[in-house]
């Protein structure tokens, strides 16, 4: 029972998404995505929230998904940060 418990609980650790599923489609979202010209190259940004300017930038080979937490974290009123990946 006690091995049971410990390898839900891993699961849980290891893919947070299966508790707390993503409510915003990041990387996919029309009302909040914008293309950037930025010399020559086609750079795609989404926006979220209000106040001051947080950017975040993924590592190489990463993508939007890395900050599915981070971006709803950071985007509510009460930190007031205007979140742009």
């Amino acid at each position: 029972m006690i091995a049971m418990k410990k390898i839900v609980l891993l699961i849980l650790l290891l893919f947070p998404g299966v508790l707390f599923a993503q409510q915003v489609k990041f990387g996919n979202n029309p009302a909040a995505g914008k293309y950037f010209e930025v010399r020559g190259i086609k750079m795609y940004t989404e926006t979220y929230g209000t106040g001051k300017p947080l950017l975040l930038i993924h590592g190489n080979g990463g993508s939007i998904s890395a900050f599915t937490s981070t971006i709803p974290y950071f985007s509510k009123k009460k930190y007031n940060y205007r979140v742009m990946e």
